[in-house]
């Protein structure tokens, strides 16, 4: 285009010229044709030119198109897999009522859990949360559930299972620089008690049938880091009606259009004015207001479980 512009500019510039030295001269109208045919062949030049960049054009869409519906299929798939790695269809247990929101920030995630009920009626739930988003996250999960699936009906505490995942985790996958935090509940119904350990996971809430809140603290480093690491066990009792509110950090560490963040105290707040309600109406609640807060458009992977116990 550069280039038909400045043939343009020097041959009107020959044509003023010539005008000026021929004016009076037959070959004046000679010049003319001639100009006509030049300035013809630098339209047809840069139309040509045009239609190159723009066939050029055309064929780039095409391929980045094509290449974005394979990239969309794939993950379709991929969430398809993880939806059913994780699926809630099976969550009808006896004494829980249970409700899980999943929302990750694309179609995959790094988030990832379980429930587990040993025969003996008491029940294993396991809540983790790799470091990262996407697909790398979601690759992640799946080693995750891997290694857990290995241990998880062992009869042995939350803590031990932690310590037992953590070094079987670290010594296979730490060359892949992966890391996540975790939360693992035993929910002892012969006792009434819920015995938990956790590694680097955020504080989760206890809301007690008279309307106290208990806090489930973190009980040890994540997971990944290093081999032959310790986690505590702590113990709560619970009673009929009380309910376990679980979540990743993503529930809190969402953005607003101000870079604000929604924020742990946020959080507590909206679980303690909801704390009255049944586990589904809490998640919706809470999702609810992390949507209006974001916009819809989630900074992380969103998973909230809330169990009451019947």
């Amino acid at each position: 285009i550069i280039y038909s512009t400045i043939l343009c500019a020097v041959s009107l510039s020959l044509f003023y010229f010539g005008m000026k030295k021929y004016s009076t001269d037959i070959n004046f109208y000679y010049l003319i044709y001639f100009y006509l045919c030049v300035l013809a062949s630098i339209s047809g030049l840069l139309a040509y030119s045009v239609s190159r960049v723009i066939t050029k054009n055309t064929i780039i869409n095409f391929e980045l198109k094509r290449k974005e519906n394979i990239i969309y299929e794939d993950l379709k798939l991929a969430q398809q897999i993880q939806n059913k790695i994780i699926s809630t269809d099976h969550f009808k247990f006896d004494n829980l009522n249970i409700d899980i929101i999943f929302r990750p920030m694309i179609q995959v995630g790094g988030d990832i859990y379980d429930v587990y009920k040993f025969a003996n009626g008491n029940y294993r739930i396991f809540l983790a949360d790799a470091t990262g988003h996407g697909v790398q996250a979601a690759l992640t999960t799946m080693l995750i559930k891997a290694e857990y699936e290995k241990i998880k009906e062992f009869e042995i505490d939350a803590a031990q299972v932690l310590a037992v995942f953590n070094d079987t985790f670290t010594k296979s996958y730490f060359s892949l620089n992966v890391f996540l935090t975790s939360i693992i509940i035993d929910i002892d119904f012969k006792n009434n008690k819920i015995h938990y350990s956790s590694a680097g996971h955020p504080t989760q809430y206890l809301i007690k049938s008279n309307k106290d809140v208990e806090m489930l603290k973190s009980t040890g480093k994540m997971l990944g880091l290093l081999e032959n690491m310790k986690y505590e066990l702590n113990t709560l009792c619970f009673s009929k009606g009380d309910k376990l509110i679980l979540f990743t950090d993503g529930v809190f560490e969402q953005f607003n259009y101000s870079n604000e963040e929604f924020g742990e105290d946020k959080l507590v707040k909206l679980i303690d004015k909801n704390k009255h309600k049944k586990p589904q109406d809490i998640n919706k609640k809470i999702i609810s207001e992390i949507e209006k807060w974001c916009s819809n458009e989630f900074n992380d992977d969103i998973t909230i479980m809330n169990f009451e116990i019947n």
